[in-house]
């Protein structure tokens, strides 16, 4: 049987087919290289399709990732509650229902030819799907939080075996995924991508305004929270706040370049606040199911932090979060759930990793760059690594295409950028000269498993590093380049059965320095999409201070 997922029309869209054993996925920016593509993922359904060597006359059914009518009703009344100040944002959205969402079905047979049933999930169960379904759990209580879905904004729910069963919702517009893009554009930044930028930029403030925010944010008994609806305006697209909050917080950043302490203080307050509401929504499900297995998705648990958090401050003891936390994980979410509706043997699939994209030969690569007239050096697996294990220990920075792409936001040894975290100033230069960001925004690593433990104290393996690590002495005084200024870091494990080369290069670097991680950063340019083909690593490797790029087994060295 073959089951195609897909989510789009709002952001991260995306497509994947699960078959008996199998998943392929895709996000539809990494082929039209718009960052955050909403559109149709004509691409991404090809790939998929071109993935198992069928047509999609062999497709059994087609799952769209949530219900778009009760999501138009709910729009539609969110923005007459608002009128007329809603007037941009209606001329905005609601042609765009009427010609994509709405007719889905239509769209999916004009552009792809599919004629078959086409279902649809509902938005929160399809997150909630994507985390317990694939997590390799029996068991686990179940959280999904993102901005909104239909009409909900977060989910508790319980799964077992095949079954997962929602118990308690919380409704537009209460709102923590709202909430978190409603402050990140208070302090300069794009709603639903810069929130990761505004997470990094409250390390460098004080939670100053906790207590004025709990006045506007109440956490109730049971777990839940309301928001005074009086100082955010959710409808308005642009800046989601209103006059009543700058009155009292103070006029928002025009810019990135514009910030200031209080800027940093309001994001330290909002880091803060999130986590003491998700901990506790965390702790009232764990009094209700007494399950310490927890399974999370929604783009909130992006929020590599509270993740953190959460392992530290509460009972649970194994945490899935779902890699493509996303709207693009909602694809893949449906298409699991709908192929247990739609079979008596249930979808046996753990997600030990994320590279469920395109796969590129060594073949296809050296066709790419003889076309190009690119010089390269051809070498062996071992020669790659004993090559660019050197180069990182010189302080080179190294494009670092291998395999199957990833599938969600992180970069993880497949499509990253590679540095080595030991030079003082490295922090900097990827942020000025080949990532061109903000100078505040911190660096990861990935580092081998074993040594997790030795290095941060834990027993976290995170393979998909959605979780922070408090760093010994010795890692901050070795590794000032992937140290937040909290004294944390961003890391990922990585182990030879599940990350092969990569995992042989990071070894081979630490057999040479005695240092057992390098920096691991997402392969693209700043306001890009991550790299996905050949081509797209050689023209961010052309523009970019990367100066190495390391497409398989093929080194390039030389611009042109």
């Amino acid at each position: 049987m073959y089951i195609i997922g897909i989510s789009c029309y709002y952001h991260d869209s995306s497509a994947c087919i699960v078959s008996d054993d199998k998943i392929f996925a895709a996000q539809e920016e990494r082929f039209d290289r718009r960052k955050k593509s909403d559109v149709f993922p004509e691409n991404s359904i090809r790939f998929c399709l071109d993935s198992l060597n069928i047509t999609i006359d062999e497709v059994d059914a087609v799952v769209f990732y949530e219900k778009p009518f009760l999501k138009f009703w709910r729009t539609l009344s969110s923005l007459i509650s608002s009128w007329p100040f809603s007037y941009r944002r209606f001329h905005e959205i609601i042609p765009r229902y009427l010609g994509e969402r709405l007719v889905f079905p239509s769209i999916m047979q004009e552009k792809t030819g599919y004629k078959g049933k086409v279902y649809f999930s509902i938005h929160h169960l399809s997150h909630a799907a994507s985390a317990f379904l694939l997590s390799g759990f029996d068991q686990a209580s179940i959280i999904t939080c993102d901005g909104i879905g239909e009409l909900d904004s977060l989910s508790i729910g319980i799964g077992k075996g095949k079954d997962i069963k929602i118990e308690k919702t919380i409704g537009h517009p209460d709102s923590l995924g709202l909430l978190y893009s409603a402050i990140t554009t208070y302090c300069g930044f794009r709603a639903n991508g810069g929130e990761g930028k505004v997470m990094a930029l409250g390390d460098l403030g004080k939670p100053s305004y906790i207590d004025d925010m709990l006045e506007i944010i109440s956490i109730q008994d049971d777990g839940s929270f309301r928001i005074d609806q009086r100082y955010f305006d959710f409808n308005s697209g642009n800046m989601m706040f209103t006059k009543r909050f700058e009155k009292r917080f103070g006029q928002m950043a025009k810019s990135k370049d514009t910030l200031e302490s209080r800027h940093y203080d309001m994001a330290a307050s909002l880091q803060l606040i999130t986590e003491k509401i998700m901990i506790n929504i965390v702790n009232k499900t764990y009094e209700r199911h007494g399950n310490s297995n927890l399974c999370v998705a929604g783009g909130v648990f992006l929020n590599c932090v509270m993740n953190s958090r959460i392992l530290k401050d509460t009972q649970i003891e194994n945490m899935f979060v779902q890699p493509a936390a996303g709207d693009a994980g909602g694809a893949l979410g449906a298409a699991v759930y709908l192929y247990n509706e739609l079979n008596d043997r249930p979808f046996e699939y753990v997600m030990e990793n994320a590279f469920l994209g395109p796969d590129y030969s060594d073949e296809n690569i050296r066709g790419f760059l003889i076309k190009n007239n690119i010089k390269y050096v051809e070498c062996t697996e071992s020669e790659v690594i004993e090559k660019v294990s050197s180069l990182l220990q010189e302080g080179k920075i190294v494009g670092w295409f291998q395999g199957a792409m990833e599938f969600g936001p992180r970069a993880l040894g497949h499509r990253s950028i590679l540095a080595d975290a030991r030079v003082k100033d490295m922090k900097d230069i990827l942020n000025s000269k080949v990532k061109h960001r903000e100078w505040f925004r911190p660096y990861g690593v990935s580092i081998m498993e074993e040594k997790i433990n030795d290095v941060f104290n834990s027993k976290n393996k995170n393979q998909f590093m959605l979780f922070t690590g408090n760093a010994n002495e010795d890692f901050k005084n070795i590794a000032p380049s992937a140290v937040h200024i909290d004294g944390s870091s961003r890391y990922q494990g990585v182990n030879e059965k599940r990350d092969g080369k990569y995992y042989r290069l990071i070894k081979r670097f630490f057999e040479k320095t005695n240092v057992p991680f390098v920096i691991n950063t997402s392969f693209n340019d700043n306001n890009e999409p991550i790299v996905c083909s050949p081509e797209d690593a050689y023209n961010c490797f052309k523009k970019t201070g990367l100066d190495v790029l390391v497409l398989g087994n093929n080194i390039i060295e030389e611009k042109y």
